[in-house]
């Protein structure tokens, strides 16, 4: 397998590896586990070889590979936050689809273009996981408490305001009528609006203003694309939270859940008020 990786034969290599691992021969795990990270970060597949050094570390901590897993992981993380950079251009683009969507020009189809492509040029299976579920389960019970009362507060000072134009139809919507819409407010907007404004635009924007800053940014744009003053405040409050989710999980399937949940039960209580 090492001969295979050195012959720059990686799927090969990696699919030696895999096979020896099933043996769990004691001897040679703390080295066929190593070797693996090695196989992903030769070929620059960091988060790859995040998850393969990070498994040996945990593992056998104290075996010969323990100080060179710390490395590469390390150094795994050091590689990844370069590549993850973005550009300035990519940067403005973003912003200009925000703008974009803010005005209603094909929204969904900006969203949905610019998702593809950060897919293309990253790789979002690492942020795709379970992990940590009851303590997300916990911070997410305080969350809708917070929320709601928000939403209460932003209805007694800012009820003057004119809502969303979608929330205005929404309320004679039926399923039997309105089943493509329904689907689109509770399902498509969500997992769209997640998936650029978490995995692409607030990433890109941490690299040039920092963690807390950028989750600011990001969470205030969210609540200003809506068009919707009466709830602004709850939408920078659920931005904020989606934001504080996916930095704290490290997770993309945790805001997209959360985000599904909010649209309907929001698109509930509006088309039974």
């Amino acid at each position: 397998a090492i001969k295979l990786l050195w012959a720059s034969k990686f799927e090969d290599a990696e699919i030696e590896l895999v096979d020896l691992k099933r043996y769990n021969p004691d001897d040679l795990m703390p080295n066929i586990q190593y070797w693996l990270g090695e196989v992903h970060y030769a070929q620059k597949k960091f988060e790859k070889a995040i998850l393969e050094f990070g498994e040996g570390l945990k593992k056998y901590p104290d075996s010969i590979k323990g100080p060179d897993n710390m490395l590469k992981l390390g150094l795994s993380f050091s590689n990844l936050e370069k590549k993850n950079v973005c550009s300035p251009l990519l940067l403005a683009i973003q912003l200009i689809i925000c703008i974009l969507v803010a005005f209603r020009v094909e929204g969904h189809l900006l969203l949905a273009l610019f998702s593809l492509y950060f897919f293309y040029k990253y790789d979002i299976l690492p942020y795709c996981h379970f992990k940590e579920f009851p303590q997300f389960l916990k911070s997410f019970s305080l969350f809708i408490l917070v929320l709601f009362l928000t939403l209460l507060i932003s209805k007694l000072i800012l009820g003057d305001f004119s809502e969303q134009a979608i929330v205005n139809q929404s309320r004679s919507f039926t399923i039997e009528n309105n089943l493509r819409e329904i689907f689109s407010i509770c399902i498509i907007s969500p997992i769209l609006e997640e998936l650029f404004f978490r995995f692409a635009f607030y990433r890109s924007l941490k690299h040039y203003l920092g963690f807390f800053l950028s989750i600011l940014v990001t969470s205030f744009i969210f609540s200003v694309i809506h068009s919707n003053v009466l709830a602004m405040p709850a939408l920078f409050i659920l931005g904020f939270y989606l934001n504080f989710t996916f930095w704290r999980f490290q997770n993309i399937l945790y805001p997209i859940a959360l985000h599904i949940l909010f649209n309907s039960i929001m698109l509930f209580f509006i088309m039974n008020k």
